[in-house]
């Protein structure tokens, strides 16, 4: 495991080596999540699928949806979004023309 030495400021900042940005894929204008573990801080990204994943599969855990019923849920929810997306884009070829 690698090792960085950062200077934290009088502000409690500091920045996060470049290796560490890119093994987590960080960009600019992204959150971390920072955890104690002991002595220890932990850093992870904090991306808004992992909130909404989370969330969705409590929901479908107390719902008793089994993964057939929700399967069929997201197909319906797909086809819908395509039917809007395909006379969304209808709408606009016919405006042009």
């Amino acid at each position: 495991m690698e090792s960085f030495i950062c200077k934290v400021t009088a502000a409690g900042r500091f920045t996060l080596p470049k290796e560490i940005r890119k093994a987590l894929r960080l960009k600019g204008g992204e959150y971390v999540v920072v955890a104690l573990l002991g002595k220890a801080a932990v850093v992870r990204p904090l991306r808004a699928e992992d909130d909404l994943l989370a969330a969705i599969r409590t929901k479908v855990k107390k719902s008793g949806l089994t993964d057939a019923g929700l399967r069929k849920l997201v197909d319906e929810a797909g086809r819908e979004a395509w039917r809007r997306r395909r006379r969304s884009t209808d709408s606009r070829q016919v405006l042009s023309q």
